[in-house]
């Protein structure tokens, strides 16, 4: 048995491992360098580019070779994420603007930090006027420029909507809303509008041209009346009669025209503005303006049903991007790719790539564009799913990763006891999988019918083209609904033309999803089912089967994040750390083996991918899900508590059943992983888990006094002090093995194959929840203090201060050094080798190699290892491995676990031998 060789060095040595906060590194990073390591960061609430270059020397400081930054393109005003662009041309003022923009960058290239921005390639913004292409589109419709850059169909179901686009932003019907004068017809200088609330949307000038003439004859103006006799046949010949006709150029000439007219005579402008307030005032007259445009005003409703442009999700205010189309791409990309030149961006993040209608061929023209800049894309993998062969990517954001680390230290031995607890305690019988397709099967009908109409009428074309005649639309969207709703990925890749990428895995998924409709809906016509199954497969020929093979695909996307991640997430709550994004609540727990064998594949097919456990979409964090998985360490003792909790909380019910016993569940497994919190905290991400669920209430249709109910409940429960003492002497007994777990998954993905990101704040201990919980801003002085106070403290110091996160901070910070200094043991031609381990607590324990030169091991299961490691031993290779951590130095080969963590939770080694 090896010998401990030395204990004598510090914890951290301020010149090596975390560096001196007022040194900075006047080199720059390659501008195709691949990140050792980033940092995301969410602008706005508070945060703009002056922030950023505020905190970047701390940044440096930790390590941090990349910041990853939020979309700041622009974007709606008063967004709170930056998803929602606008203008992809210009930089968004709300964080800062050019001027800011070039500050943060000297600031990043004066400490050697590089840059990777989030681009939304997916959808854009169209809420109140601000998107300038949208605008186009509406006031000249097909024949706009623009008109090709988002996926319009112009003739969509439904009467009285072709040729047009329906909006679907009425708060109540449209008589009602023109019968209460709540639609306003405006002008802005030379350009009409309509208003509606903070709405506005423009107006064809031709489509106005009768009151222009009603006021130049009635007020004796001969040059209006040039103007209007002039203004109606542009852009058709002088025969058109159109009133909408003419093109953006010639429309901007004719409103300064117009405009030059009306401020040369204040009282014909008195005049026209008079005109335009009695057509308000009147709703025929008010109607037939509408008419007149190239858009529908609908109530919202009908966005569900009879929409027709593709949105993100079941969002109506986000529409689809075409930027399968090369002028769309280029002018999207502009910006970003002009950056990318420039070196100022260095790596890219791909938002929603599903959602396109062909990621392979947009991910190969982006590298094309931007050769040799790392690029991961947004893709939630299925367990045992694979990115696509040929994308031309380096891997994804990391929610793979955080499913296989998290998953280490759940018991799995537990699961029965947990199921059958949850059971008793709500009722709730359903397997997660039941849960998951009612999930799909509600968005797919419900919140994506538009989707769904779109696709079944195009089958039903398609089929009577083909002798598939004889079939009821109903039958085609059942058969779509049910195909949709069964498949058990996110989406298929097949493409149009060309080498079909992917193809044996695409039609396995589909012949999986058509073997299970057959076996749940046998009332479906079999001979249907094959046709569709086909067409799917994208086994005929012909573009229209094409066409509608690759909407599929676009639409089965939405209905698994809608219908698994924004609904059966918040119904189905046996274990609540499991219903995360990239996760799957029926895979209880991965082994030592399982987590081995994804990594060597890991290192071997994507050693360039993300790493993550905390991220902006994430419904808990990494601290919080740690917390909750110890539940299945203490199983029983979970039981027994959340019955007292029930009993005691039994009196602060003031209506039967609200909450209801699952949400019930959901509010104490929640009030444990984030405990101590306060109301007005927990109050908005208990109001947002009971809309998403769509149970009680949803956000289409809230119930507030089933939601005032459960607010007067959760309120009560946290003013009762027998439950507050109770449900503090249960999460207190949670707390030790947590951190350590929450050490270990941090060390984890620091150093497993892939790059690894850390979400903004939580590099101490972060309890928070869902956004907007996990975009409050962060405190980055108290950051900056504990890094400071880092150098030279002793193991037995920093976890006497366990409360304040700097055990966390400090396995960062050695973490990211460490790969700093051996860049070849971490990089794509680095290895991956585990470590074996003997005695008692083998299971407890996971270990391995990088690239021969630097050892991680950390416990499992942490309950079971913090009582002790008995004759636990760990193989380690020959050679001098120093402990970064505790700075003790072993002599390799059979390595007792107790001495070996015997001065730190976790352990990260380097050999001495490599250095020498």
């Amino acid at each position: 048995m090896p010998a401990l060789i030395e204990r004598s060095r510090p914890l951290v040595d301020a010149s090596t491992a975390v560096g001196d906060m007022n040194r900075t590194r006047v080199i720059g990073p390659s501008r195709h360098m691949v990140p050792l390591s980033t940092y995301r960061l969410q602008l706005r609430n508070g945060v703009g580019f002056d922030e950023v270059a505020q905190i970047v020397p701390y940044l440096a400081a930790l390590g941090v070779s990349h910041v990853y930054l939020s979309p700041y393109l622009t974007a709606v005003s008063g967004t709170t994420h930056g998803y929602d662009v606008v203008d992809p041309g210009v930089l968004d003022p709300q964080v800062g603007g050019a001027s800011a923009h070039r500050r943060m960058m000297d600031a990043l290239a004066l400490h050697g930090v590089g840059q990777v921005l989030d681009v939304v390639p997916n959808h854009m913004a169209i809420t109140h006027g601000e998107n300038r292409w949208w605008q186009e589109v509406l006031e000249f419709g097909p024949r706009s420029t623009r008109a090709r850059y988002f996926d319009l169909t112009w003739s969509p179901p439904g009467p009285g909507h072709e040729g047009h686009v329906l909006l679907p932003v009425l708060a109540r019907e449209y008589a009602r809303t023109l019968a209460d004068f709540e639609i306003r017809l405006i002008r802005r200088a030379g350009e009409f509008q309509l208003s509606y609330r903070s709405w506005r949307f423009p107006v064809s000038l031709w489509s106005v041209a009768g009151f222009l003439k009603e006021v130049a004859i009635a007020q004796t103006d001969p040059a209006l009346e040039e103007f209007v006799a002039r203004l109606l046949p542009v852009g058709s010949g002088p025969d058109s009669g159109d009133p909408m006709s003419g093109d953006a150029q010639t429309a901007m000439d004719r409103r300064r025209e117009l405009l030059a007219l009306l401020d040369g005579s204040a009282r014909v402008s008195s005049a026209l503005d008079t005109r335009l307030l009695q057509v308000a005032l009147d709703p025929a007259e008010m109607d037939a303006v509408l008419e007149r445009q190239h858009y529908r005003l609908a109530h919202w409703r009908a966005g569900s049903q009879y929409l027709n442009y593709r949105r993100f999700f079941d969002n109506n205010t986000l529409v689809g991007l075409r930027v399968e189309d090369a002028t769309v791409f280029d002018d999207y990309h502009a910006l970003v790719l002009k950056w990318v030149r420039e070196g100022v961006v260095g790596g890219l993040r791909v938002d929603h790539p599903d959602g396109l209608r062909d990621p392979h061929g947009y991910l190969q023209r982006l590298r094309d564009e931007a050769p040799g800049v790392w690029t991961v894309v947004e893709k939630i993998l299925e367990p045992g799913e694979d990115l696509p062969e040929g994308w031309a990517a380096d891997g994804t954001t990391g929610y793979d990763f955080g499913r296989l680390a998290m998953g280490l230290f759940l018991d799995p031995s537990a699961e029965g006891q947990l199921t059958a607890t949850y059971r008793e305690f709500t009722g709730e019988d359903r397997s997660f999988s039941a849960v998951a397709l009612a999930g799909r099967r509600l968005a797919v009908r419900d919140l994506l019918g538009s989707d769904l109409r779109r696709l079944s009428r195009q089958l039903l074309e398609i089929a009577e083209r083909r002798d598939q005649r004889g079939h009821t639309p109903q039958e085609f969207s059942d058969v779509v609904a049910e195909l949709a709703a069964t498949l058990p990925v996110y989406r298929t890749y097949l493409r149009a033309g060309g080498p079909k990428v992917g193809a044996m895995m695409a039609t396995r998924e589909l012949a999986i999803a058509a073997e299970r409709v057959r076996s749940l809906r046998p009332d479906l016509n079999a001979a249907l089912l094959n046709f569709v199954e086909d067409v799917l497969a994208m086994r005929l020929p012909g573009e229209d089967a094409e066409d509608l093979a690759l909407r599929f695909q676009q639409l089965t996307g939405a209905v698994m994040a809608k219908g698994v991640e924004d609904t059966a997430f918040y119904r189905y709550n046996r274990l609540i750390s499991l219903n995360e994004v990239g996760d799957d609540p029926e895979q209880f727990g991965v082994s030592s083996e399982q987590f081995h064998k994804a990594m060597g594949y890991r290192q071997r097919r994507w050693p360039r991918t993300m790493n993550a456990t905390s991220t902006h979409d994430s419904k808990r964090s990494e601290d919080v899900r740690a917390r909750i998985n110890l539940l299945s360490e203490f199983p029983l003792e979970w039981a027994d508590a959340v019955r007292r909790w029930a009993e005691l909380n039994e009196a602060g019910r003031r209506t039967p059943g609200a909450p209801d016993r699952n949400f019930e569940y959901f509010i104490y497994q929640t009030l444990v992983g984030v405990w101590p919190v306060t109301l007005e905290r927990l109050w908005p991400v208990l109001e947002k888990s009971m809309r998403e669920a769509k149970v009680q209430t949803s956000w289409n249709e809230p119930d507030s006094s089933y939601e005032r109910d459960v607010r007067r409940f959760t309120t009560a429960a946290l003013e009762r002090r027998s439950f507050i003492d109770d449900l503090s002497r249960f999460v207190s007994r949670l707390i030790p093995p947590a951190r350590v777990a929450s050490l270990a998954i941090t060390l984890l993905r620091l150093t497993a194959p892939g790059i690894p990101d850390t979400y903004q704040g939580t590099e101490l201990w972060d309890h928070s929840l869902v956004d907007p919980d996990n975009r409050r801003p962060v405190d980055f002085s108290v950051r900056r203090n504990l890094l400071d106070r880092l150098p030279g403290m002793s193991p037995h110091q920093v976890l006497a201060e366990s409360d304040s996160g700097l055990s966390k901070l400090l396995v960062l910070t050695t973490g990211w050094q460490v790969r700093t200094r051996f860049p070849e043991a971490f990089g794509d031609a680095g290895t991956y080798v585990p470590l074996v381990a003997g005695g008692r607590g083998r299971r407890n324990v996971v270990g391995f190699t990088r690239g021969g030169q630097v050892a991680t091991l950390v416990p499992r299961l942490p309950v079971r290892a913090l009582s002790g490691w008995e004759d636990t031993t760990v193989d380690l290779p020959r050679g001098f491995w120093a402990d970064q951590f505790s700075g003790a130095t072993f002599d390799g080969d059979r390595v007792p676990l107790s001495v070996l963590l015997e001065g730190f939770p976790v352990a990260l080694l380097v050999r001495q031998d490599r250095e020498l």
